[in-house]
C-alpha cells in the first residue's frame, strides 16, 4: 500500500525524500535508488536534485537553511561532486565557519543538513557511506563547564542564582502587559524545559492550573511528533501562569501585541529572543537564550533536583539517549554540594 499524503505530512522532510526512495512503505516508488556509481553527480547537479524534492510551500525555511549549507559546501576548493562529500572536505567547511565567527550553534544547523543530504545520498547510491560515520561527536563537547563559562561564545547553562536573578528582575517588570507576556514565557521555559517554538506557541487552554500541567499539543511548529506530551509544571511556575492567563487577553498563551497571533516575530529588540537576551544583560546573565534554559533545567533536574534520567527524558521528551547527554552538563556548584558531606569516618558503632 503506497503512503497517503497524510503519512508523509507526518514525516520529516528528509525522511520523507528516503521514504519515496527506497520504499519504506512498500509501494510503488516514483523515484528508486539507482545503482552505486563509478562517478557521482556534480556537485550543483547533486544540490539542484535534493532541492527539487522538498516541497517549499510546506517546507520553506527547512529548504532555505538546506541550500544554504548545500551552496556554501560547495564553495570548499575540494568539492566538485557529490563524491567530495567526505570528512575531510566536512572539517574543512567547519573550519572555514568558526574563521567566519559564527556561533557554534549555527555552525552545528548547518552541520545538520549536510548531515541529511548524505543519507540521501547514501540512499540514491551515490555514497557507500554517510561521511559523519566518523563524526560521533560533531557538534558536540564533552568537556565540563562551570558557571557562566562560554564555550566558543555561547553559554550552554546558568547556574541556579543567575537564573533566579533573571525571574526576580522580570517580575518587577510584570505590571505592565509585555512586561508580564515576557515574565510568564521565561518562567514557563525555565520551569518545564519547553523549547521556544513549544513554548511560543501555547494556547491559554493548554495550561492545566489544576493539574499543574502543560500539554504540548500536535502543531505543525513542533520539532518532531513525538514532542507532543504533557509536561509537569512546579508550583513557581503554576502562581506565575496563574497570574498571566488571564491577562493574556487571546487563545494564544504568548500574543502578539494585536492579540491575534502567537508572539512570534518582530523587530530585533521586540523578538522574543531579543526581548529575553535584553532581561538577561539587564539581571547581569549574558548569554540567556530560549536553548541555554532548556540546557539549564537539564543540568539542574540531574544534578540539584536529584530528578532520574527516565524522569528528565520524559519532561524533556528526547528520544535518544545521545540526545539527552547533550542537554547534561556539570553544574560545579551542584556537584559541589552533592559531595560535600563525604569523608571516610567509620559510622559509630
Amino acid at each position: 500500500m503506497a503512503p497517503t499524503t497524510t503519512d508523509m505530512a507526518a514525516l520529516p522532510p528528509i525522511e520523507q525524500i528516503l521514504a519515496r526512495l527506497v520504499g519504506m512503505y512498500g509501494g510503488t516508488d516514483p523515484s528508486p535508488p539507482i545503482a552505486p556509481m563509478q562517478v557521482g553527480p556534480s556537485w550543483d547537479d547533486f544540490q539542484a536534485e535534493l532541492l527539487s524534492l522538498y516541497d517549499a510551500s510546506r517546507a520553506r525555511s527547512t529548504w532555505v537553511k538546506m541550500r544554504q549549507a548545500l551552496r556554501e559546501f560547495g564553495q570548499e576548493p575540494s568539492v566538485s561532486t557529490v563524491r567530495d562529500l567526505t570528512p575531510a572536505s566536512i572539517a574543512g567547511y567547519r573550519q572555514r565557519c568558526g574563521a567566519e565567527g559564527r556561533s557554534p550553534a549555527t555552525t552545528a544547523g548547518l552541520l545538520s543538513y549536510l548531515r541529511s543530504a548524505s543519507a540521501y545520498a547514501v540512499a540514491r547510491g551515490y555514497l557507500a557511506r554517510s561521511p559523519f560515520a566518523a563524526w560521533r561527536d560533531w557538534g558536540t563537547t564533552s568537556e565540563p563547564i562551570g558557571d557562566d563559562e562560554e564555550e566558543g561564545g555561547r553559554v550552554r547553562h546558568h547556574p541556579l542564582g543567575s537564573i533566579a536573578r533573571v525571574l526576580d528582575h522580570l517580575s518587577g517588570h510584570a505590571d505592565t502587559w509585555k512586561g508580564g507576556r515576557l515574565y510568564a514565557l521565561v518562567g514557563t521555559v525555565a520551569y518545564t524545559g519547553l523549547r521556544r517554538t513549544e513554548a511560543l506557541t501555547l494556547k491559554r487552554r493548554d495550561v492545566d492550573l489544576g493539574g499543574r500541567v502543560v500539554h504540548v499539543r500536535r502543531r505543525r511548529r513542533l520539532k518532531r511528533p513525538s514532542a507532543a506530551a504533557p509536561v509537569p509544571m512546579p508550583e513557581a511556575l503554576a502562581s506565575i501562569l496563574a497570574d498571566w492567563v488571564d491577562r493574556a487577553g487571546s487563545d494564544w498563551l504568548f500574543p502578539r501585541v494585536d492579540r491575534l497571533g502567537p508572539w512570534l516575530n518582530g523587530s530585533t529588540a521586540s523578538r522574543p529572543i531579543g526581548a529575553l537576551k535584553a532581561a538577561g544583560e539587564e539581571a547581569g546573565v549574558p548569554g540567556l537564550t530560549f536553548a541555554s534554559l532548556r540546557h539549564s533545567w537539564a543540568t539542574h533536574a540531574e544534578s540539584a533536583w536529584g530528578l532520574s534520567e527516565l524522569v528528565v527524558q520524559r519532561v524533556l521528551r528526547h528520544t535518544r539517549p545521545a540526545t539527552q547527554r547533550h542537554y547534561r552538563h556539570a553544574d560545579l556548584s551542584n556537584l559541589a554540594a552533592a559531595v560535600r558531606s563525604i569523608d571516610f569516618t567509620p559510622p559509630a558503632a
